[in-house]
């Protein structure tokens, strides 16, 4: 009888080993996915913001188009991986993009979208704040100023 109970504890004690293991590497492999959509996106973000700026020296609407379709693209990924916070912010930065790009393709001039583009700041401070809570908030510290220098 003993040794039947040892046996089944045994089997129970490996069965609840493996269940936390594959645990640790699901929330591993997700934070994973979660900084890499994070720096896709923030990279689109900065590309956005590059391609908005030379506008002002020579407008070219499928280079500022180009950029946004990226954005919104790496907005996808966001989507899928990040928690709500993170989401909403990632959203606002892509509507005001959306802002500023239909008003520059109405006239083609950088200037009529120089309002949005003001909003485009703030957002993407909230949308790095965000990050930055969720990224903290991860059991690996430090990850955020990989995140940031990427």
């Amino acid at each position: 009888m003993a040794a039947v109970l040892i046996a089944v504890l045994g089997v129970i004690g490996t069965l609840s080993g493996v269940a936390l293991g594959a645990r640790q590497e699901q929330r591993r492999w997700l934070r994973d996915k979660r900084l890499d959509a994070y720096v896709s996106f923030d990279n689109a973000v900065h590309a956005f913001d590059v391609a908005w700026s030379r506008q002002t020296e020579k407008p070219d609407a499928h280079e500022l188009m180009a950029a946004f379709s990226a954005l919104n693209a790496q907005r996808d990924r966001v989507l899928l991986v990040a928690p709500p916070d993170v989401r909403l912010a990632a959203v606002r930065v892509v509507e005001v993009a959306t802002r500023a790009a239909a008003a520059f393709g109405r006239r083609a001039r950088a200037g009529d979208g120089a309002e949005a583009m003001l909003r485009f700041i703030d957002v993407v401070s909230e949308l790095q704040q965000a990050q930055r809570l969720d990224v903290q908030g991860s059991p690996r510290r430090g990850t955020w100023s990989r995140l940031a220098s990427a």
